[in-house]
């Protein structure tokens, strides 16, 4: 459901109450269909490894997943704005989401000025101009950035008037727990925002807590934000952390887990609309070629 500002330039998102899941009928197999079979290896690519863009004067982007890492329909990164640094307005022919993980942030629509703290989301709409400001002078701030397509374009634009935007507050958002000690928060997708084309939340994960072993009908970018997370893919092990994001392409058996001490914390973004996962035998995930065995074609 979602709520307008009296300014009516303000959508603020309502997830689904505490302990619903939102993957509605998740299906169960012990292999993944040979329709689903991937033709491209995951990724994990960490930053200052990325690709970089200059957006404007102290406005920096690194796409850590997309077109160079050959995703499909999926772009990751984040924003670095320095001390005060403010970028022109831009518009986008398709949907942005904006994540805010350290600093503080502005976006300026028309009249409008939405001020983000750590956690906040935001969707700006396709078409919308907008500009995005540090108002800081004493420290940089980091944004985490995704798009529903492998090359994200934008272009100059004049803000003429202030076109509804989709925000979730952390502090006020709803939580749901999709897995023993896996407590989610969904930000963006279908079921709040009309004719976008992603979905994507934030997944925060107590010592010991894990997903099952699942793939999905589309590529899949995992962030993690905060500790350090184990995942498990076709028999690869991998520790990330430290905004490291991973490419999971479709199709591909994989699962995270905790298994530090500490808490763990990740942004998830699917190329698709709805999150919607196939659940299989964690053995598609821990043992090499057990998902596709020799001879099954």
């Amino acid at each position: 459901m979602l709520i307008k500002s009296e300014s009516n330039s303000v959508c603020h998102s309502r997830q689904l109450p505490t302990g619903r899941s939102p993957h509605l009928g998740d299906l169960l197999a012990k292999r993944p269909p040979l329709s689903m079979r991937p033709r491209r290896r995951g990724q994990v690519v960490s930053p200052g490894h990325g690709e970089r863009i200059l957006l404007d004067h102290g406005v920096q982007a690194e796409w850590l997943v997309g077109h160079q890492t050959g995703s499909r329909n999926l772009t990751t990164g984040l924003i670095t704005l320095n001390p005060m640094a403010k970028s022109i307005p831009l518009s986008h022919p398709h949907h942005a989401s904006l994540t805010v993980l350290s600093g503080s942030v502005a976006v300026l629509t028309g009249d409008t000025r939405i001020d983000l703290h750590p956690l906040d989301n935001v969707v700006i709409q396709p078409g919308q101009a907008h500009a995005i400001e540090n108002p800081r002078a004493d420290h940089p701030a980091v944004l985490h950035a995704s798009y529903p397509t492998a090359t994200p374009r934008y272009a100059p634009a004049r803000i003429l008037h202030a076109t509804p935007v989709f925000l979730t507050r952390h502090k006020e958002a709803m939580q749901y727990e999709a897995s023993p000690g896996a407590m989610f928060i969904d930000h963006f997708g279908a079921r709040n925002i009309p004719g976008i084309r992603m979905c994507g939340g934030l997944g925060t994960f107590a010592p010991g807590a894990r997903l099952p072993a699942h793939v999905h009908d589309f590529d899949e970018s995992i962030c993690i934000i905060t500790g350090e997370a184990v995942c498990w893919a076709e028999g690869e092990r991998l520790i990330i952390s430290d905004c490291s994001t991973a490419l999971q392409p479709r199709g591909r058996s994989h699962y995270f887990v905790n298994e530090t001490s500490l808490p763990m914390a990740m942004l998830w973004v699917y190329a698709g609309p709805t999150p919607q996962r196939m659940v299989v035998d964690e053995r598609c995930a821990t043992e090499l070629n057990f998902a596709w065995p020799e001879g099954r074609t």
